[in-house]
């Protein structure tokens, strides 16, 4: 018997696979809003939309006259405390030293050393005012935590912003996830870990790699 071309064919081991196809809205996996610290105007903003920043870049500085003058009268006031406090223990030393030769009362170096004790609590406690303020003085400038593209601005310079007010946002699309689903009669085929092949739209000529890493436990109605 003598067979035509058309009717041999060759058999070859190959791997079968099956897809599960689905779609879904793409988001990248790291990102950021920028929220005003404190509140002012803002004096510099160097970047748009779509720009690449570096991390430690600076994006937004706020006005610091206020701040700078908040920030040396805290000082002023320590340097003041610490002034009454020095001549408090000076008092107190004196009267210590009267209190041994029999010159002066018990209750007098009391009360030296709880005006000592006093003034060393509002110390710490303008101290900690100072603190405060060189926060707010840094806060006033905001820089890039990470490498990555400005996708939102929703202030422009001259603008006055309250605290906690949103700046910018800060993408990086390195890395990015898509938010799929899977219908619940396929949801069983679907396993951590399995290869995902991806086509993105605006990139009809490529494809994109990657790899189930979650799926949610409870299904939406619908």
């Amino acid at each position: 018997m003598e067979l035509a071309g058309v009717d041999v064919t060759t058999v070859a081991a190959r791997n079968l696979g099956s897809e599960v196809r689905v779609s879904g809205s793409l988001t990248p996996i790291r990102r950021t809003s920028l929220t005003a610290r404190v509140a002012g105007t803002i004096t510099e903003l160097p970047v748009q939309i779509g720009d690449v920043v570096k991390k430690g870049d600076l994006l937004v500085r706020i006005d610091t006259e206020g701040l700078a003058s908040a920030l040396t009268a805290r000082n002023a006031e320590v340097e003041a405390v610490e002034a009454q406090l020095e001549l408090a223990e000076n008092v107190l030393a004196r009267n210590v030293s009267l209190r041994d030769t029999g010159a002066t009362s018990e209750a007098v170096r009391l009360e030296a050393n709880a005006n000592v004790l006093n003034l060393k609590a509002q110390l710490r406690a303008k101290q900690a005012a100072v603190a405060d303020a060189e926060r707010a003085l840094s806060d006033a400038q905001v820089h890039a935590a990470f490498d990555g593209v400005v996708s939102a601005r929703p202030v422009e310079q001259g603008q006055t912003v309250p605290v906690n007010g949103e700046l910018l946002t800060i993408v990086d699309l390195r890395r990015m996830e898509v938010d799929a689903g899977v219908p619940t009669s396929r949801i069983p085929r679907v396993r951590i870990g399995q290869p995902v092949e991806l086509t993105v739209e605006g990139f009809s000529d490529r494809k994109f790699t990657g790899e189930v890493t979650r799926i949610a436990p409870t299904a939406v109605a619908g």
